[in-house]
């Protein structure tokens, strides 16, 4: 598989969206899945509060998390196993490249927990 392709190639969206809503219910750890540039594909699941109703919802906020994400994304890519950081709004964000067959298909992101009260 070339780096390029996208996850949506392998699996449709709705499958992705209900495999991310099980792991995030049983692990209790909000996620989303991104493509390679850190666009959603799926839809976003867990998210705190804080994210969902704050940050996400103005254009700023987007922006400034889908960098974020983008930087952090190539960081977990270069890595082959993940990278970890702390986001701009002071939440702790994970991300894990999705591998197949050699190839980058997208990234999970893992996280969205409040660092501080």
């Amino acid at each position: 598989m070339r780096d390029q392709d996208n996850i949506k190639e392998l699996i449709p969206v709705e499958t992705l969206n209900e495999l991310l809503d099980f792991f995030t219910a049983l692990t209790g750890v909000a996620g989303v899945v991104m493509d390679l540039e850190g666009n959603y594909i799926s839809k976003p699941s867990r998210y705190t509060r804080h994210c969902r109703d704050f940050i996400q919802a103005t254009r700023e906020g987007k922006k400034a998390c889908r960098e974020f994400a983008k930087k952090l994304g190539h960081q977990a890519i270069k890595n082959a196993d993940g990278a970890f950081g702390l986001c701009p709004f002071l939440l702790h964000d994970y991300k894990i490249p999705i591998m197949v067959e050699g190839g980058r298909a997208g990234k999970r992101d893992r996280g969205t927990h409040s660092h501080g009260p």
